[in-house]
C-alpha cells in the first residue's frame, strides 16, 4: 500500500480537508462552513477531501474513494470519503463565489454516487443526454448556492481554458443555455 504525504489541513469538525501537494501553496480553509451546510443540506454523511494540485487534469472533478468488502457473498466497494480534484492554476483564476460554484457543482455529484449501495454497481456506460442531465442538475444545485451568472461564469472560464473547446460540445451549450434561462428568470423574479 502507497501513501501520498501531503500538506494541508483536515477540520475533524466538519469531517472536511482542503490539501495542498506542496508547502507553497497557501492552505485554504474557508470552505469549510459551505462545505458542511451543503453536506446537510444534500444529506451527505460522507467525508469530504478536496485536493488542489496542478497534477490534477482538467475538469475539476469528484469521485469516491472506496474499499472492498464481502457483503451478501460478493465484493461491494464501499464509499470511504469522496475527493474533489482541482488544479491549482484554475482554482486561482476563479472568484471566490465562483470556486463555491465549483465545490457546490462537484459535492452535488455525491447524490450520483450514493443512489448505489455498492460504488460497482453503477452502470459503467451513461448516455451523453443522461450526462449532460447530471451535469445541468449539478449546476442547478450550484446556481441555488451561489447565483446562476457565477456558475456561467465558472463554467466559461473553465471551457475557456482549452483553444480546442470551441466550438463549445453539446453537452456545455445545453448547460449555458440552462444558465441563460436560469439567469432571465432571476431577472423577472
Amino acid at each position: 500500500m502507497s501513501y501520498l504525504i501531503v500538506t494541508g489541513i483536515y477540520s475533524a469538525r466538519y469531517d472536511i480537508a482542503v490539501i495542498f501537494s506542496s508547502t507553497k501553496e497557501e492552505v485554504v480553509t474557508e470552505h469549510d462552513e459551505f462545505i458542511l451546510k451543503l453536506k446537510q443540506d444534500l444529506n451527505i454523511s460522507h467525508p469530504i477531501i478536496v485536493f488542489i494540485n496542478n497534477k490534477y487534469s482538467w475538469p475539476p472533478s469528484f469521485e469516491p474513494v472506496t474499499t472492498e468488502e464481502k457483503i451478501n457473498n460478493r465484493i461491494c466497494e464501499k464509499i470511504q470519503y469522496f475527493k474533489l480534484t482541482m488544479r491549482t492554476s484554475f482554482y486561482k483564476r476563479l472568484t471566490p463565489n465562483e470556486r463555491l460554484a465549483v465545490i457546490a457543482h462537484e459535492v452535488n455529484h455525491t447524490s450520483d454516487f450514493l443512489k448505489f449501495s455498492c460504488f460497482n454497481d453503477m452502470p459503467e456506460n451513461i448516455s451523453e443526454s443522461e450526462m449532460t442531465k447530471i451535469q445541468i442538475a449539478a449546476d442547478n444545485t450550484a446556481a441555488k448556492y451561489t447565483d446562476p451568472q457565477t456558475v456561467k461564469n465558472a463554467l466559461e472560464k473553465w471551457s475557456g481554458k482549452f483553444p480546442f473547446s470551441s466550438p463549445k460540445s453539446r453537452e456545455e451549450i445545453e448547460r449555458i443555455e440552462n444558465l441563460d434561462r436560469l439567469i432571465e428568470k432571476s431577472r423577472t423574479d
